[in-house]
């Protein structure tokens, strides 16, 4: 009865630890798949000044980062409220007390090299070496060495032809798979992946004015014909003006977004069960 206590107190053990992983392993899986990375960013163009700033952040401000330009590009990694410099501060800490503790002991380490240095300058090379390079010797001497031959001119004419014949070849074979039924599929299909993609990542708030204007109206007014293409992207919020008779270039803007793992998983998951993609890549895997 005591013997199998214990191992029901083992099993009951092995038991918690398991739940324990699992816990942390779906914890941590939850977080990427489902704690979002959250960016924002301001910006400001004066005719006399450029000045912008963009931070993102994970875990709830958890793990952060923030880049600024101001007469100079900065950068500043927190993690926990807890900046990288800090960090390298408490660690080289902990290094000093430990090279001081560890000093005597280096110091007969150096003792004993030089010691050694001594020796093989007394004797001018160690028995190791010595041997060594004998054997390198009777190696030499048994295995001589065969000089390379050398290629004529129509060998190397009749190699530059069949690299030549190879590589159009290939063009030949990738012609044919751009120009395939599935080719066009996959196209299709990764234009709506794609469209997805930036549909997903865009800032969900943007606000901000440009004012820009060129010396040729015509080509202001071209800029501006490109610009109005991407107003679904940019939406009412963010305002354009054009100055058709001077040259100019001012503006602030800001923007926030998020971008979740969870839509990455998936899209994973639809690149795999893509089966006329997966195609695609093995015939030019084996080109």
């Amino acid at each position: 009865m005591a013997v199998l206590h214990i191992l029901l107190g083992i099993l009951k053990i092995a038991g918690i630890l398991l739940a324990v992983l699992l816990g942390l392993l779906l914890l941590i899986l939850s977080c990427v798949l489902f704690c979002p990375v959250v960016y924002q960013g301001v910006g400001e163009k004066n005719q006399d000044s450029l000045k912008g700033s963009l931070k993102i952040s994970w875990l709830f401000r958890g793990i952060s980062l923030k880049v600024w330009y101001e007469e100079g590009t900065h950068y500043s990694v927190r993690i926990c409220g807890i900046s990288t410099e800090q960090f390298k501060r408490i660690f080289k800490r902990r290094a000093g007390k430990k090279t001081e503790k560890k000093q005597p002991k280096e110091l007969t380490a150096v003792q004993e090299n030089s010691g050694e240095a001594k020796k093989r300058e007394y004797t001018g090379q160690s028995p190791r070496e010595a041997i060594q390079k004998e054997a390198e010797k009777a190696e030499e001497q048994a295995y001589p060495k065969e000089k390379p031959k050398r290629k004529g001119i129509g060998q190397s004419f009749a190699d530059f032809r069949l690299t030549i014949e190879k590589i159009c070849d290939k063009i030949k074979k990738v012609k044919k798979i751009l120009k395939s039924e599935q080719m066009k599929r996959t196209k299709t299909w990764m234009l709506k992946e794609i469209k997805s993609l930036i549909f997903h990542i865009k800032p969900k708030k943007l606000q901000g004015n440009i004012r820009f204007g060129l010396e040729d109206p015509c080509l202001t007014g071209e800029i501006l014909a490109v610009a109005g293409v991407f107003y679904p992207l940019y939406g009412e919020y963010f305002t354009i003006e054009p100055f058709f008779e001077e040259q100019i270039l001012e503006g602030e803007i800001s923007f926030r977004g998020r971008i979740y793992g969870i839509y990455f998983a998936f899209l994973a998951w639809r690149i795999f069960q893509n089966r006329e993609l997966r195609f695609i890549i093995k015939k030019f895997k084996y080109l």
